[in-house]
Order: C-alpha cells, then structure tokens, then sequence
C-alpha cells in the first residue's frame, strides 16, 4: 500500500496585494474575518500535498480532486492534512488550524477510468487595453451570448504562485523548481479566476469548492491559454455563486480539467444581513448542501449557480518569454 502520511505547515497567503481584496487584511477584517484568506486554491495545494509526495507523477497524470473549503485559513496559521480512509489510490482529508477548526475537507484519487479530455475551442484573446467591466447580471449574460476570452499564462519560478508555501523548499519534492518543477495545484487551480477577472472585475468574493481531473504534468516554461464559458446565471440578494468551471491544461494532450462549482460573490460591506455569520468568534462560511465526496457522479452539481467552464492548452513550443 502506497504511504500517505497527515502533514503540517504554516499557511501561506499567495495573494495579498489581488484585485480580490479579501485577501487583504483591510478589506478581510471589515467583513469581520481576523484578516486576509488564504486563497481556496492555496488550501486546495495543502490537501493535494500528500497526494502529490505519495504518488508523485502518477497524480499528476490521473489524480482527481474534490476540495470543499467550510472556514477561512489565515496567513501564518499553523495547520495539519489528516488523513483518513487511505488505500492504493484513494483517500479523504480534512485540514485542521492551530485554533482546532477544521477549514476544509477534500477527497483525493488516482483516477483508473479517464475522461475523454477535452479539446481547445478556439476562443478569441484578451486584449491587454481592454477595459474591464464592472459583474453584474448584465455583464455575465452577456459573456454568456458571446463567450469569454482567452488568456495566456506561462508557468514559471517567477510567477506569484510558483510556491505554496512561505519556504519553497517544504513543497512536494515534484514541485520544487531544484527538483522536476511541474505545475502546483493552486498555480492549475488559479488560472481561471485570473481570466475570469480579466473578463469581468469582481470584488471581493471567496471560493469554496473546486473538482478537478489532471491529465499530465505542466511542466516549467510551459505557456498556456485558458478558455472559460458561463454556463448558468443566479443572483440572489446581492450575492452571486457560480459553479461547475471546467479547466484544461495541455501540452500536445490535454493536461487538466477542473470544475469550480461554488465561487461566492461577497455583498457590499453596509449590507450586514447577508455576511458571513459569528460563532465563537469564528467566521464562517455559508454553503449550498454539498457531498464531502462524489459518488458516481465525479462533478457534483449544486442548484442555483452561476456556471463557468473553462479549458487550458498548450500554446507552442516558445519557452523564451
């Protein structure tokens, strides 16, 4: 049996200066969290680490990933993977604070039976120029008539997400840029939200749960284009979710499929009634009901979302930019 092990680290805020302010202490704790979030693709990479030191480029090439964040994470707050449930190919984990909330909880496997992965559209590029509008109803209705566009990312040591973890050094060995340097899980998982921002200009919002589905490794140099669609449309009281964002990676294949079934739109700061609720001083979340794992259904769906799909390909062989 393949060795999984419970992991701990200090947590790591990859984006405190994001046009998503709620990663900012400022903005964070006027909406009464004690500061900034760790990112939910962050806390996503925590629970994918005994993933990735177990079984290496196996889950790279077919690992699936359910993640459901329930709690914030805060910048420098000690925390542990526990694992439970382990086998050759599969288990759940739930990541434990120093403070004994459990923030997050995920199901992990190698996948034996694989998708058929998914091919690039063709979608138009964004322009560097181009103004960003404002989300709104409108604005997604829109871009769900006419589609999104394009984005061009290159995997790299220099990218803000090349490590999720203060010191580089405590990730997975794999993901190490000394060592073999693929792509991490909250680099894959982010490419999205920095297309959909470059769409649309929202602020502040929070992710809380994403599947996803590798198909192979991103390797260093590696450019990529992010295509992204909007699926389905809900608003509600001045809070607005999407769900079920798909995402590729490939390189000359399809190299990752990710669904991003809830994002939650933050309401403005003076509309008190809808924000995150208090409990033990404690700030936590509101979820739609959801399954801590899939069953035969791989992507979970969650009623009344607002839906992305989304795809990554390789650009070409230019390693140079």
């Amino acid at each position: 049996m393949t060795t999984l092990e419970n992991w701990r680290a200090t947590a790591f805020n990859t984006a405190p200066n994001s046009t998503n302010r709620i990663h900012s202490d400022e903005m964070a704790q006027a909406y009464g969290f004690k500061g900034g979030l760790v990112p939910g693709v962050t806390i996503s990479s925590y629970l994918m680490h005994p993933a990735v030191v177990a079984w290496g480029e196996d889950w790279l090439t077919r690992g699936f990933a359910h993640v459901v964040v329930s709690k914030p994470l805060y910048d420098d707050y000690e925390f542990e993977v526990e694992i439970s449930e382990p086998t050759d190919t599969s288990y759940q984990a739930v990541l434990v604070d120093q403070e004994g909330t459990h923030c997050a909880n995920a199901f992990m496997r190698l996948t034996d039976d694989m998708p058929e992965p998914p091919v690039r559209r063709g979608d138009a590029m964004l322009d560097s120029d181009a103004e960003i509008p404002p989300v709104n109803k409108e604005v997604l209705e829109h871009l769900c008539e006419t589609g999104m566009r394009a984005m061009s990312i290159r995997w790299n040591a220099e990218h803000s997400t090349a490590s999720y973890l203060r010191d580089p050094a405590q990730m997975a060995p794999i993901h190490q840029f000394g060592n073999q340097g693929f792509a991490n899980g909250a680099f894959l998982l982010g490419t999205t939200n920095w297309v959909l921002s470059n769409n649309t200009y929202m602020n502040p919002w929070v992710h809380l749960q994403t599947d996803s589905q590798y198909f192979a490794p991103v390797a260093d140099g590696d450019e990529l284009i992010v295509e992204c669609a909007v699926k389905d449309l809900f608003e509600r009281k001045g809070v607005i979710a999407r769900r079920d964002l798909r995402q590729r990676f490939a390189r000359r294949l399809e190299r990752f499929r990710r669904h991003h079934p809830t994002r939650l739109r933050l309401p403005p700061i003076e509309d008190r009634s809808h924000h995150p609720r208090r409990e033990d001083d404690r700030m936590l979340f509101r979820l739609p009901h959801v399954r801590s794992r899939p069953e035969k259904a791989p992507y979970p769906t969650l009623p009344s979302l607002t839906a992305l799909r989304s795809a990554l390909t390789y650009a070409g062989p230019n390693r140079g930019a």
